[in-house]
């Protein structure tokens, strides 16, 4: 069976230089698509209330809110969305398909779902200054989401755990 599609984490909160680009352009080469998967950076660029997530979740939102450069991207989100008439989480989405990466979002609600296809649906695309402005925020975004909030926290098991003698 062919492979068609590769999935990698994206958003602006990844490391796009070190992670996705590579990713992307193996896939380019290879003809298949890149599916991007938290693309609203764990909520931080959606609607950031981290009272709503899991324990994980919270921790790890609260990482990169807390870090240089974050209020900046958010600010930057918060703009882009003024100037286009959109949500921060249709300006993130919008961001991933600047990229050329097909976003992957889960939603609990129906509203979001609504508001996450909208992003999609209306095939936006920001203009040239939007897209620097969100470019230059992200590079000043002194933390990077590199790995999923469950590879980290597995990664943290596995050295706590006793080695098997056997």
């Amino acid at each position: 069976m062919p492979v068609v599609c590769n999935q990698i984490q994206c958003s602006l909160i990844s490391d796009y230089d070190g992670d996705v680009a590579p990713a992307i352009e193996v896939g380019q080469q290879a003809g298949i698509v890149t599916l991007g998967y938290s693309c609203l950076g764990l909520g931080l660029l959606g609607n950031p209330n981290p009272s709503q997530l899991s324990f994980l979740r919270s921790a790890a939102f609260k990482a990169i809110a807390d870090c240089d450069g974050a209020p900046e991207l958010l600010a930057a989100v918060d703009e882009v969305a003024r100037r286009n008439d959109a949500t921060r989480s249709q300006v993130a989405i919008g961001w991933c398909l600047e990229k050329g990466v097909s976003p992957l979002f889960g939603v609990r609600t129906g509203p979001n779902v609504v508001e996450n296809l909208t992003a999609v649906k209306r095939n936006w695309r920001m203009d040239a200054t939007d897209f620097l402005l969100l470019e230059e925020a992200r590079g000043r975004l002194a933390k990077k989401a590199r790995e999923t909030v469950s590879s980290r926290a597995e990664k943290r098991a596995a050295q706590t755990r006793p080695l098997d003698n056997n």
